[in-house]
């Protein structure tokens, strides 16, 4: 039978919709679960991840889908995390398709390995001078919002009068989803990370960005 092939259009975009439903019901024949993301516990769904047995004790991530209006707020990342709890709870290794966007392929753990790996590439003379600070890792601000990457929880030094002995330490906090958001690969990733790094220490040390060039650290 001859087959005739051709670039789809909105007119096939119901019957594409329906092929899609029947492959899905063909593939949920072959073992393995469907999970959904929501933006909350009563609204409709804006994205699925399908996982699939391909043979014994061993899964993989057949499709991972969030609406386009939906994109870039974690959703994805939520997915595969989910599909690793259930493949795990269910005695599965999942694999993960290298090709996803590393916002939905990096864990937390890693991330802040990253942070961490970021640090130790700063110059000695940025560091040396950073006391009673500490380095935190958290998934989002306060708000839940995407757009602040970094923020510096303390008193420059150059605003300080009495601090001694006692005092808790300042906090440079490294949010991971706004930045796994807005990057597409490891290389943007730690490019970004390096940059809140140096934007937030610069706060503790009362730099503005003319400064900050003046010394070489940006």
């Amino acid at each position: 039978m001859a087959s005739f092939v051709r670039t789809a259009t909105d007119a096939d975009l119901t019957v594409l919709a329906r092929i899609e439903d029947a492959a899905a019901s063909d593939r949920a024949a072959q073992g393995g679960f469907f999970l959904v993301v929501a933006e909350d516990e009563d609204t409709a769904p804006v994205g699925f991840v399908r996982v699939l047995e391909e043979e014994e004790g061993v899964a993989h991530v057949e499709q991972l889908s969030v609406l386009p209006g939906h994109a870039g707020r974690g959703h994805g990342r939520a997915l595969v995390d989910a599909a690793l709890d259930e493949a795990t709870a269910r005695g599965l290794r999942l694999r993960i398709p290298t090709d996803l966007p590393i916002g939905m392929a990096m864990g937390a753990e890693t991330f802040e390995e990253l942070v961490s790996d970021e640090l130790d590439r700063l110059p000695d003379d940025m560091v040396e001078g950073l006391e009673n600070l500490v380095f935190v890792v958290e998934d989002r601000p306060e708000d839940g919002s995407l757009d602040l990457l970094g923020l510096y929880d303390g008193l420059a030094i150059t605003e300080r009068g009495n601090y001694g002995m006692g005092e808790l330490p300042d906090r440079i906090i490294v949010y991971r989803e706004p930045h796994l958001a807005q990057c597409d690969d490891e290389q943007e990733l730690r490019d970004e990370v390096h940059t809140t790094l140096v934007h937030e220490i610069a706060h503790y040390y009362g730099l503005d960005d003319a400064q900050l060039h003046e010394l070489g650290w940006a």
